[in-house]
């Protein structure tokens, strides 16, 4: 069996407009269709996008997206690669004091 990977890089320019069509691009198109999105970068973009990609089935993992909501929606297919906004102020703050 030969698998084919492609890199499709997109720009949501910060912009949660345009991070939806992105994301309703990357679903659209393709041959076999994308199983898998890295990014969008910010929380802004990653909470509404991840909308699109949860309807198609598709993973996402973003590497900065920080805001809880993002994982409190609770789609199966959506991961972050660090904590969220709750967890860094805790570790923070106790850097700070200590």
């Amino acid at each position: 069996m030969r698998v084919l990977y492609v890199l499709d890089v997109q720009d949501d320019q910060a912009d949660p407009h345009v991070a939806v069509q992105v994301a309703q691009k990357l679903v659209d198109d393709g041959v076999v269709g994308v199983v898998g999105v890295v990014g969008h970068y910010n929380s802004g973009c990653s909470i509404p996008a991840s909308t699109v990609y949860h309807n198609a089935n598709v993973a996402m993992i973003t590497p900065g997206s920080t805001n809880p909501a993002l994982t409190q929606q609770g789609y199966a297919n959506v991961f972050r690669t660090m904590g969220n906004d709750g967890i860094g102020g805790v570790i923070a703050g106790k850097f700070a004091v200590e």
